[in-house]
This record gives structure tokens, sequence and C-alpha cells, in this order.
């Protein structure tokens, strides 16, 4: 099915939201000067103050199939956390669970990455860090215990790098303590 980046926790994870992303209404896109609506949304009856309809982003995302490369403004802070439900399939005995969502790593989104993961580190003991595969039978689970003070946006790009789709399934992690 798909990668996936993921946090796990004993205590509830606190959402994180891109700033370079958001659901408006209608006549509030309007407001912004925004010009692609749908058609459907610009009818009479449709309701065009109804919150979350449409959604956008200040930042253009280019994204070249043949060379791989992905242009998309290089905003430290273009990155979401996003709550989930624990899946069977994601080898953590921890409660909680939120994915982390960015279109490419950067150094610089690893470093507020690990500012997050600090805050949430405050309420916890221990927190966890994974990168996998879900859709299939994981067939082994390599999980690093680290100091959190020691994690370096370098260490996400390498958990980023494993070929988790490889078979057999593996999912990576660190187990990060205070």
């Amino acid at each position: 099915m798909s990668c996936i980046m993921y946090i796990a926790s004993d205590v509830p994870l606190k959402e994180r939201k891109n700033p370079h992303e958001f659901t408006l209404s209608v006549n509030e896109a309007l407001a912004l000067g925004i010009e692609d609506i749908p058609e459907f949304m610009l009818k009479e009856g449709f309701d065009r103050d109804k919150k979350d309809v449409l959604l956008y982003a200040d930042r253009e995302i280019n994204i070249d199939v043949d060379s791989g490369v992905i242009e998309d403004g290089n905003f430290a802070d273009d990155f979401a956390v996003w709550l989930r439900e624990k899946d069977s399939q994601m080898p953590t005995e921890k409660k909680y669970c939120a994915v982390v969502e960015w279109l490419r790593f950067t150094t610089e989104r690893g470093a507020m990455l690990i500012e997050y993961l600090k805050e949430q580190l405050e309420d916890a003991d221990s927190i966890e860090l994974w990168y996998g595969w879900l859709g299939e039978e994981v067939k082994g689970v390599e999980l690093k215990r680290i100091a959190l003070a020691e994690l370096k946006p370098e260490d996400i790009e390498k958990l980023e790098k494993m070929e988790v789709w490889q078979e057999p399934l593996k999912h990576y992690g660190y187990l990060l303590v205070k």
C-alpha cells in the first residue's frame, strides 16, 4: 500500500497542522482572489459560507516525475503531524499514533520534527519514531534506542531512506528517551 513515517506514544500526541495548507469556504477563497474554484461551488444553491470545502496551499509544488525532483518552496515548517488510529500492522505497543506528512525530507524539516518530538517527550517517558510499509504483513522490526538529545536530522533522513517496501517487509524505528 504505502510507506508511512509515524510516531507512537503512551500519552496522547498533539496534532501539528501544516502552516502552508488550510481549508477555506468559497467566499473566503474569493476574498483571497483565488480563481480556481470548481464550477459547482459557484452555482446558486451552494452554501458559499460553508467552512472547509476548499484546500488551499500558499506555495506551488512541482514534481518532475522523470528526475524525481520535487520543488515545494523549501519552507522549513512545511510538514504536518496528523493523529490517527493505531493500525494492526504498526509494530508498536504504544496506544497513541500520529503520522508525519511531508512531500520530502529536508534537514530543516528534520530539525523542526525533532523540536516537535521534544515537546511530546515532556509528558512521556519515551516515544517511538517509525518508518514502515503498511498494507502487507511485516516480517521484521528493528528498533534502536536513542536519547532524544542525540537525535539529529540526518538520523531521520537515514530512517526515511530505508527500503521498507523490499521483501521481507521490515519496520525501522527509534525508541526516543529523555
